[in-house]
């Protein structure tokens, strides 16, 4: 079965609708397929459901808190792969610290930094789009 291309799906789990509807209009934008979460709870049901390549993770959710969304999708099998990079509005050397300890690939703050945004989201679905081609020419 051959890969047919870049078709890398991201989760955006944020409370806050501006930035939601935002982030969806922007990730469209650069080719992105979307999915949008509002709660904790909502990203983990999403997660198993749509299984996206990449969860952009507000790690100060309402209802739960990044460390605690983060330990649920890593302890699930059927999520644990997914790239996490979460996103912050105030990043402390505690927050940079406990995300570090977690394994979090990358902590970006609010408000965005496009250019830095796309770059590491191009290069996190680079590493995908290489692995998913291997894995069908293997498998």
């Amino acid at each position: 079965m051959e890969y047919e291309g870049p078709k890398i799906q991201i989760l955006v789990a944020d409370d806050e609708p501006v930035v939601l509807e935002f982030m969806h209009f922007t990730l469209k934008h650069w080719g992105y397929r979307v999915i949008l979460a509002g709660s904790g709870k909502e990203t983990l049901e999403k997660a198993v459901i749509d299984k996206p390549d990449i969860i952009l993770l507000d790690y100060n959710l309402q209802d739960m808190d990044g460390a605690e969304i983060y330990g649920g999708l890593k302890g699930n099998p059927k999520t644990a792969d997914i790239a996490v990079l979460f996103v912050t509005g105030s990043l402390s050397e505690e927050l940079a610290e406990v995300t570090g300890r977690l394994g979090a690939i990358e902590i970006i703050t609010k408000p965005f930094d496009y250019n830095l945004l796309r770059e590491i989201l191009n290069n996190i679905s680079n590493n995908i789009t290489v692995k998913k081609h291997n894995e069908c020419h293997i498998g």
